[in-house]
């Protein structure tokens, strides 16, 4: 797990993240590492898909390696808030491979019991279900 272990840039996003969902992200990392060896994986260090999108292509080539995963701290923090879900993107340096990425993604989750869901389109990340999350408590404003 050593490049998942990398300091996160968005780190002081999280100080104020509820404990359960810190927890669910890194037992996802977890999840997640045994493709470490064929993806390149961005998870939570940039600001939006376009950005994660990016990097992830630039690291690919460096690391070469054929496939990539991603989720950025939008999803975090939307995780934070809502406790429903989040969503993870993939890429591949090839067309028919992005395809690969996906189920390859969708079967280690799987194996580890995740609800997942993905509507076989290239263009549409995975979702993963949180159903033991709960939403934050809303901010009372007096």
């Amino acid at each position: 797990m050593a490049q998942l272990a990398e300091m996160n840039t968005f780190s002081v996003e999280r100080w104020n993240f509820r404990e359960e969902v810190l927890q669910f992200l890194e037992d996802l990392k977890a999840a997640l590492a045994p493709l470490e060896d064929n993806f390149e994986m961005i998870t939570g260090d940039m600001c939006c898909g376009s950005c994660s999108v990016h990097e992830l292509s630039e690291n690919m080539i460096r690391s070469n390696k054929d496939y990539g995963l991603f989720w950025h701290i939008n999803d975090e923090t939307t995780l934070n808030e809502l406790g429903e879900g989040m969503w993870i993107g993939f890429v591949s340096r090839t067309g028919p491979g992005t395809v690969r990425a996906a189920k390859a993604i969708m079967a280690e989750l799987l194996m580890k019991n995740y609800k997942v869901a993905w509507d076989g389109d290239i263009d549409t990340r995975i979702y993963i279900k949180t159903d033991h999350l709960i939403p934050a408590p809303a901010l009372r404003v007096s």
